[in-house]
């Protein structure tokens, strides 16, 4: 990979996998700054209907663990569309930063976000691991200082993407996801809702929605996943379509197991 350089403020991302970890801790710092911003700007209501939506509100009140703060939060400010657009977009067309100043780069970046689902390859020490997206297709670095150490490869994540020229990073929430049924759902997917399109040719609802539905899918037992997910394949396709034929014969494969 080219080396990167710099401009006063102006960031030119295209980085050696030795420049990776510097860079990436740069722009995660602004990142958490942007988002302690952004969350600043949510009503009541955002987050109130955000914690009805993820199963977080209980007798009028907002009930989770600490590790659920930073999902609402992160749910809160990206999939919540009072008026077309989400937190942070509404946050971005204010205007506040300079063309070019890393927060300028970095909120860009933030209003593009995708949450899809990777498959971790080889470990990068010191800066990330190597990684598949097998939703939209391609290989990517994902930066991120804990796998680099941790991660093992075939390990599936669902998880929402900021992406940079040169590497991505994670928003901060992550969730395991069963390999064999992150393939039937990027299989589904690419053969009903996306058809081949890019991830950058999807408006910023469509990819909450894509995103929900993940993490609603990553959050079931693998058997049901997989028993909802052929429901909503059967529904997307056309009615003489040969493929409905496989989707129900995958249902009754799923109650067959069941039973």
């Amino acid at each position: 990979m080219p080396s990167h350089k710099r401009c006063g403020s102006r960031l030119y991302v295209s980085l050696t996998n030795a420049d990776v970890l510097s860079v990436y801790q740069e722009l995660r710092a602004v990142q958490r700054a942007l988002n302690g911003e952004i969350t600043k700007t949510l009503s009541r209501k955002a987050i109130e209907e955000t914690a009805r939506r993820l199963g977080l509100w209980e007798a009028g009140r907002i009930i989770f663990e600490d590790e659920d703060v930073q999902l609402l939060n992160d749910s809160a400010i990206y999939d919540y569309f009072p008026s077309g657009k989400n937190a942070v977009e509404r946050y971005a067309a204010r205007g506040l930063y300079a063309s070019g100043a890393k927060e300028h780069v970095v909120l860009e970046a933030m209003t593009k976000a995708r949450v899809t689902l990777v498959e971790l390859g080889a470990r990068v020490p010191g800066a990330g691991v190597q990684a598949r997206d097998l939703l939209f297709g391609g290989e990517l670095l994902l930066a991120d200082i804990g796998l680099s150490q941790t991660a093992d490869e075939g390990i599936v994540l669902v998880t929402r993407l900021v992406d940079f020229p040169s590497f991505s990073m994670t928003t901060g929430i992550a969730q395991v996801f069963e390999p064999g049924l992150a393939a039937l759902v990027a299989r589904s997917f690419r053969d009903t809702m996306l058809r081949g399109v890019a991830a950058s040719a999807l408006d910023s609802r469509t990819r909450s929605r894509i995103g929900w539905l993940l993490f609603h899918l990553a959050s079931l037992d693998p058997e049901d996943a997989r028993n909802q997910l052929a429901a909503m394949t059967a529904f997307d396709l056309p009615p003489h379509d040969r493929r409905r034929e496989a989707v129900a014969q995958l249902r009754a494969k799923g109650h067959e197991e069941a039973t």
